[in-house]
């Protein structure tokens, strides 16, 4: 039986949706001070050994403590990292369930052990993938070629897949400089749009 065409998502801003600034709210009602989030380039330098799994997210939190002028606990910034998870984008566990019979779906994610667990956990749309490519685990990140290559190889036998989307337009740019067809993500809607446009033009 011929497989079915593989339909590759991120996760943070396409099958879940997230707000950082509530890491920066949440510490500033704890500490009772104003916390800058033009830390935020920082910061993602900061985890990028975490995001490719070469540290811990226990090993970052004394340089996160001291860059940010606090004296958090690791078990307690890992809390604080999840709020900032606001719950499933709306309409993507039906758009995928609809989806599902007729097509695989893979995540390609840039995270950290400690949220990719989480939402595995957590949230039921997780529940509906056949696979992913976790940054942490295969040591590089999106835009690397490197990653997406990863999922050609594992899931794709060697070829671009059917469709891919992003909600960085950077990670879209490096998929289409790889002959991906890929859209940056726009909402429920758009996404099922453009799914529905594919499978049009490659009859």
């Amino acid at each position: 039986m011929e497989d079915k065409p593989v339909i590759v998502l991120d996760a943070g801003g396409v099958l879940v949706d997230y707000d950082e600034r509530i890491v920066f709210e949440e510490l500033e009602k704890r500490y009772h001070r104003t916390v800058e989030q033009s830390f935020g380039c920082e910061i993602e330098s900061l985890f990028a050994p975490v995001q490719i799994g070469r540290a811990s997210f226990e090993d970052t939190v004394s340089e996160l403590n001291r860059m940010l002028g606090i004296g958090l606990a690791p078990e307690a910034w890992q809390d604080l990292w999840r709020k900032m998870i606001i719950g499933e984008m709306p309409g993507m566990r039906a758009a995928l369930t609809a989806l599902k019979p007729r097509y695989k779906l893979v995540a390609l994610s840039n995270t950290i052990a400690a949220h990719w667990d989480y939402l595995l956990r957590s949230f039921p749309i997780f529940n509906l993938l056949d696979g992913w490519a976790a940054s942490h685990i295969e040591g590089f990140v999106k835009p690397d070629a490197q990653i997406y290559r990863r999922v050609e190889s594992r899931f794709c036998g060697g070829c671009p897949p059917f469709f891919f989307t992003d909600d960085t337009p950077s990670h879209v740019t490096a998929a289409r400089n790889l002959a991906w067809k890929a859209e940056v993500f726009k909402g429920t809607g758009d996404f099922v749009e453009n799914v529905h446009r594919i499978a049009v033009q490659d009859q």
